[in-house]
């Protein structure tokens, strides 16, 4: 058993580090892909749609700060990275969700395999730890799936259209970065 070894050091390992780093990366890129997103929806006229994201934006950051206050709980080097440019040529709102969809399973992905690494190395606590963004997950992929479901209903109804951009008016922003 790893523990009972007398030369086990119970700091996290430097590929663990790296790899909260990146995902730190990952969670800002997506803030910043978010806002950007946002932004288009404004200027399509979509104002409960561009709500929506900015309200993901904070939460991205959120995700960003939650790993960053990990790491140093874990007395491990952060990284601040810089934030990529979003690039992306979408412009109807089903296909920007569409896009944020496609990002979220990126996302998802690059959790996953940090929880196969945790449970590789034998990281206990940041398999735990990552446990939440695995759930996360699955709610952040559930959500884009239903307001593209109903964008793909609406696509050629204009008053159907803002009546989805009205109920995405309502998401409301809850900050995440302090919760358990």
């Amino acid at each position: 058993m790893l523990a009972d070894n007398p030369n086990f050091n119970f700091m996290m390992n430097q590929t663990i580090i790296n790899s909260i780093n990146e995902q730190v990366k990952l969670e800002m890129d997506s803030a910043n892909l978010y806002l950007s997103m946002s932004s288009a929806m404004h200027e399509a006229g979509l104002t409960g749609a561009a709500h929506w994201l900015r309200v993901q934006y904070r939460e991205e950051n959120d995700h960003a700060l939650r790993l960053i206050d990990y790491l140093i709980a874990r007395d491990a080097k952060i990284v601040v990275p810089a934030v990529d440019a979003p690039q992306y040529d979408a412009k109807t709102a089903c296909e920007i969700f569409e896009l944020a969809l496609e990002h979220e399973r990126l996302v998802t992905r690059s959790v996953n395999n940090m929880v196969a690494l945790a449970k590789q190395e034998g990281d206990y606590a940041t398999e735990i730890f990552l446990q939440w963004y695995v759930t996360e997950q699955v709610e952040e992929e559930q959500n884009v799936t239903d307001i593209i479901h109903k964008l793909r209903l609406a696509r050629d109804c204009g008053q159907s259209l803002l009546l989805i951009d009205a109920e995405l008016a309502k998401r409301a922003y809850v900050p995440q970065a302090s919760q358990g």
